[in-house]
């Protein structure tokens, strides 16, 4: 411990005290999520917040509500009344003890309660229309087919982390420069790959994976690649081919906009691997099981007035509360994942696990990431919402942080001599600890600027890259047709053929779009707690006022840019600063 620290912080001793009794408090479990590192028991104070229950309370008294008007059976039909009820009256009844609230809203978040509409295929996608009642239908439900929607999705989808610029042809994707010109007239496809202009995504991390059960009908899953192109003229995004499997052959063919239903059912089979990849992978690995070890070394190695502790407790509000409820149920077997995903729950874990484990915190920095990805170029790639507004965040928060670290380390060496800081970033790295890849193999937490950089991934992982990936799931995924998370038909073999009945056979059975319309809506449509707003007496010691008023003052800039982004492209409202929670909390 150095000794500006020791000084504002308090003894060795006494700090040892406290660090040691945080140890026996937060401990690492390795068989919840097996190999991953999580919390094992969530202390009391770690539990979800009153504040936290009362946001999300609307949100589950209306899907209560709608269950009970789906709800055919009478029997069933008072039950979910009367559960709504019950609900209600707890909220009104201020000396309801916390911990009965809490287990109420747990167990809706279970999404295990029987399902009002019936386990039946769709007559029509008027169907699932009227699976919403007192939620109300998204806008989505009115051009889900649309080609312009399907492009839009990967520049400000759920998971718009996805496009990859092609730097030659690829083999696996033998698109003719005929098929090219068909689908985008004046273009010609090796005009446009020396331009940079083709972006390819690739779904290659779901081929062969395990399928999951349906007592309705077989599922399916695919591993599809799908080629879009900038319009030389329009500049827009456009869809051009997909291929549903990862090698070519002749009962796998490249299926453009001018083959009709096969066209149609194979932009679908993109949409359920995107939703699939976004819920294991980019949500769920990427956001809240990256941040989970980390946060648990943070409760264990700093004692709590500690600077870093200070500046990260906050961001870490509820997250082990969610994702208790999502490895205890959601992705447990038998549990939502397994009757709504196309692959089963085991599998699901495992590209979780996947996910993260390739995941290097040290290298994370979002510029690097789209620069190489190659979509960093705003006049290449224009319209790109998640990149132009989550950038924004980026610098910003590395301002904060960087800011904050002045105020607190005055050289490398107070960094290196801080005993609590060393602790904490081996201990995220280590088997017995986070198990994650956090410091450079060959060193240790040696610089301020490494320190700078871990710190601005951390935060801007908590709160802007979950807010992007979490919120579009009532807009843009409670409507199942839209982003399907299983298939039950398979792949066309032919570019012809297929009707307006093939693809609505791939679509799920009703109670299936009913748990992901409640998931989508729970989940995707509650806000607590707000990037930048720290309480009062946050951060002890330094003074940090002046750079927490600047991040402050940017944040209401981002608000204002990103508003007027807004009049000029569809609307993106996911990353402004006023919806962006200051955690992974839901």
């Amino acid at each position: 411990m150095t000794g500006f620290v020791r000084i504002r912080l308090g003894s060795v001793e006494d700090r040892k005290t406290v660090i040691e009794a945080q140890k026996q408090k937060y401990r690492y479990s390795y068989t919840h999520l097996s190999p991953l590192a999580v919390l094992d028991e969530i202390p009391f104070d770690n539990a979800f917040a009153a504040g936290w229950l009362a946001t999300i309370s609307d949100r589950v008294v209306k899907s209560l509500q709608n269950r009970e008007a789906l709800e055919l059976d009478k029997i069933e039909k008072e039950r979910h009344q009367a559960r709504g009820n019950f609900f209600l009256r707890m909220l009104e009844n201020i000396e309801r003890p916390l911990l009965e609230l809490r287990q109420f809203v747990a167990d809706v978040l279970k999404f295990d309660e029987r399902a009002g509409a019936s386990a039946t295929k769709p007559t029509s996608f008027d169907d699932f229309n009227r699976l919403f009642r007192t939620i109300q239908l998204p806008p989505i439900a009115k051009d889900f087919k649309s080609d312009a929607k399907f492009a839009n999705y990967r520049l400000s989808g759920p998971n718009p982390v996805m496009l990859q610029r092609l730097a030659s042809i690829d083999s696996r994707f033998p698109l003719s420069p005929e098929e090219y010109a068909r689908v985008i007239p004046g273009d010609v496809w090796e005009r446009a790959l020396e331009e940079g202009r083709l972006y390819l995504t690739d779904y290659k991390i779901l081929e062969g994976i395990e399928t999951g059960y349906s007592p309705v009908g077989q599922k399916h899953v695919y591993a599809p690649l799908a080629l879009f192109a900038v319009h030389p003229v329009s500049k827009a995004l456009l869809p051009v081919a997909i291929q549903c499997r990862q090698t070519p052959a002749p009962d796998n063919p490249i299926f453009t906009p001018t083959d009709g239903h096969n066209w149609t059912i194979a932009k679908t089979i993109v949409e359920m691997a995107d939703g699939l990849v976004h819920q294991c992978c980019t949500h769920f690995g990427k956001t809240h099981i990256l941040i989970e070890p980390i946060a648990i070394a943070t409760f264990r190695c700093f004692a709590p007035d500690h600077p870093i502790a200070q500046l990260l407790v906050p961001h870490f509000e509820g997250t082990f509360a969610i994702n208790a409820a999502a490895w205890q149920h959601l992705v447990s077997d038998g549990g939502a994942v397994d009757k709504l995903f196309s692959i089963s729950a085991k599998a699901a874990r495992g590209l979780a696990a996947q996910e993260l484990q390739s995941t290097h915190v040290h290298e994370m920095n979002l510029i690097q990431f789209f620069q190489d990805r190659g979509t960093d170029d705003l006049n290449a790639l224009p319209g790109y919402a998640f990149r132009d507004d989550s950038i924004l965040h980026w610098q910003a928060i590395d301002r904060w942080v960087n800011s904050y670290l002045d105020a607190n380390y005055a050289s490398d060496s107070d960094v290196t001599q801080d005993i609590e800081l060393q602790d904490w970033a081996l201990e995220i790295g280590s088997k017995e600890g986070g198990r994650i890849h956090f410091l450079p193999s060959d060193q240790s937490l040696t610089s301020k600027a490494l320190l700078r950089k871990l710190l601005t991934a951390i935060i801007y992982t908590c709160s802007v890259q979950h807010a992007a990936v979490n919120f579009p799931q009532f807009e843009l995924m409670s409507y199942a047709p839209s982003m399907p998370l299983s298939l039950y038909r398979e792949a066309p073999k032919s570019k012809q053929g297929a009707t307006e009945q093939d693809f609505l056979d791939c679509m799920p059975p009703l109670n299936m779009g009913e748990l992901q319309m409640e998931l989508g809506y729970i989940l995707g449509n509650t806000q607590y707690t707000q990037l930048g707003k720290y309480r009062d007496d946050q951060f002890q010691g330094h003074d940090v006022s002046k750079p927490l008023a600047q991040f402050r003052d940017d944040l209401v800039e981002i608000e204002d840019e990103i508003s007027e982004r807004n009049k000029s492209r569809p609307t993106y409202e996911y990353l402004l600063p006023s919806a962006v929670p200051q955690s992974i909390n839901i």
